[in-house]
């Protein structure tokens, strides 16, 4: 198939996205690299485009028919984690581009721009939109949140290439609870701890009996993740101020043990992320995966995500969402890198999922 020339090709457009410093705390650079994406899809026939801000975080949507509600989401993000400077220069070597967003996201963000520059110039009958936004790396709220709940955005199915990698397919991805616990104590002087009540004792004999018993909930994983206490060497602290970081899919359960092990007044459940189970025989993920295992000669592995992705914003309406990745690894570190070929076959197998919609 032929490409319009106005379209880059995948290297370049990484490569150029790679180059701009566009942390999400950066609006001016996320600008940048949302410009960039914008001006590969601008000139094609049809295209509407909206560009967002919420409090400051610029997003931007691209549809190939005027409608909120396309046939097909792409759901991306440009914004990386901070990275030393040597990081946005990226390197093409040995089949592989590096440099901070190679895998996560810029590579996957660059090839669903061109599947969908190439489903729209082939006069593809499936309605398509592309969204991209700029705060996924910090909790994403203020992009896909805001455009999934104030601006009303929808879909008939999304595709998010920023899990899964090696074309491995996303069945679940846990939720997030969050839970604060203030543990009050009585101080002492620390030579007659008998006469006060430690509070950094007191919270690890609760704390013991969470660890043991969240163990026996399914689907779930705990970490302590900060823990605050004392004032003095010579006092026994009156107060533990602790943070536990839950990964599940099961919250009820989750929050039924939290209430039963601590003390109402102390404990704070301060964020809660749903989780997201993905039916593989969902005909718009059957057809993706049929595709997909055509094109790679092997089949798609199943896979569950403990960490969280966007399709979290899109859960609350029932949007079945195809979570999968080209082949890459380093995201969040130094040496961060995509598989050229893997990235091509990506674009290859969207564009003919795309092509596969029939209106």
């Amino acid at each position: 198939m032929k490409h319009s020339p106005s379209l880059p090709s995948l290297e370049r457009l990484l490569c150029e996205l790679i180059a701009v410093r566009s942390v999400s705390s950066d609006a001016e650079s996320c600008g940048i690299a949302l410009s960039i994406c914008r001006n590969c899809l601008r000139d094609l026939p049809g295209v509407v485009i909206h560009e967002h801000t919420k409090d400051g975080q610029p997003s931007l949507v691209i549809l190939s028919h005027d409608t909120p509600e396309p046939d097909v989401l792409l759901v991306c993000h440009v914004d990386v984690v901070p990275a030393p400077s040597a990081s946005f220069a990226p390197d093409v070597k040995d089949g592989r581009i590096t440099g901070r967003g190679a895998i996560d996201m810029k590579g996957p963000t660059s090839a669903m721009i061109r599947a969908f520059h190439r489903h729209v110039s082939g006069k593809g009958t499936a309605s398509v939109g592309i969204m991209i936004s700029t705060d996924e790396e910090v909790g994403g709220h203020r992009g896909i949140g805001y455009l999934m709940s104030e601006k009303g955005y929808r879909a008939h199915c999304a595709v998010l290439p920023d899990a899964g990698y090696d074309f491995r397919l996303v069945t679940l991805q846990y939720g997030i609870v969050r839970v604060r616990i203030r543990r009050k104590g009585k101080a002492a002087h620390s030579s007659r701890p008998e006469e006060g009540v430690n509070a950094i004792d007191s919270f690890q004999e609760s704390y013991a009996v969470f660890r043991k018993r969240i163990k026996k909930i399914p689907e779930t994983v705990s970490t302590l993740v900060t823990i605050n206490a004392g004032i003095a060497l010579n006092v026994v602290p009156d107060l533990c101020d602790a943070t536990i970081d839950i990964r599940t899919a099961r919250a009820p359960a989750v929050l039924t043990l939290i209430a039963d092990v601590f003390r109402e007044h102390e404990y704070e459940v301060f964020t809660t992320e749903p989780s997201l189970r993905i039916d593989p025989k969902n005909p718009f993920i059957r057809s993706f995966r049929r595709i997909a295992e055509r094109e790679l000669k092997r089949p798609m592995r199943l896979t569950e995500l403990r960490g969280a992705t966007d399709a979290r914003y899109l859960a609350p309406y029932n949007i079945p969402v195809i979570i999968s990745s080209p082949k890459g690894n380093g995201h969040h570190e130094d040496y961060e890198w995509v598989d050229i070929a893997s990235l091509k076959m990506f674009e290859d197998v969207t564009v003919k999922f795309l092509n596969s919609i029939k209106r």
